[in-house]
């Protein structure tokens, strides 16, 4: 690479952390980056010619850990780690384990931050005398208003917590199921209206 090409290439990263920086009210040292290239075919080869070909895009993408990561106005289009404790966090976000279609959770949801372990897989460990299976569940709260999404894990430490997490994903299904349906639809699919 070019010193003149690498030279652009800072400017240009630079100038994507200061607008982040911007948008989000934290400081650079608040959130940490990362990126990739993601590749996908396409039909159109070079210069629109009948063909295939690959497109590449560079991926880039935030996680903050800002003073504030609830205030909904410094998360638009984002994706966000949940540091620390999800079940805390869960309960603090759904205080009745009820979501919305503002604020849903799909769980079990593995990835980069953890297993594929079911609610009940935990459950059923925390009946053993011996606890030797899996103690935590991946989960995703999808905020489709702002186009936000956060992901952690949550470990259930109590029936109370494994009740919980079954409610908030019966609700989340729930929800989910109602966007983007007309409001009499979307009422009956949520239960109301019965």
């Amino acid at each position: 690479m070019s010193d003149k090409v690498a030279h652009r290439a800072s400017t240009v990263l630079d100038d994507l952390l200061t607008y982040v920086s911007q948008q989000t009210g934290l400081d650079v040292g608040q959130f940490e980056w990362y990126s990739w290239p993601h590749y996908f075919p396409t039909t159109a080869g070079p210069r629109g010619a009948g063909g295939s070909s690959m497109t590449a895009h560079q991926i880039i993408a935030f996680e903050a850990y800002g003073p504030n990561p609830s205030n909904a106005e410094s998360v638009y289009y984002s994706v966000l780690r949940l540091k620390g404790d999800g079940m805390e966090a869960l309960r603090a976000m759904f205080p009745e384990g009820e979501a919305s279609d503002l604020d849903a959770v799909l769980f079990s949801t593995s990835g980069v931050h953890g297993t594929y372990c079911l609610i009940e897989a935990v459950d059923e460990d925390m009946q053993r005398a011996e606890r030797e299976g899996p103690r935590d569940v991946t989960f995703c709260v999808i905020q489709p208003r702002i186009v936000c999404m956060r992901y952690g894990t949550a470990v259930p430490r109590t029936p109370d917590d494994i009740a919980f997490l079954k409610k908030l994903r019966a609700s989340s299904l729930r929800a989910l199921a109602t966007i983007g349906m007309p409001t009499s639809s979307a009422a009956a699919m949520a239960g109301e209206g019965e």
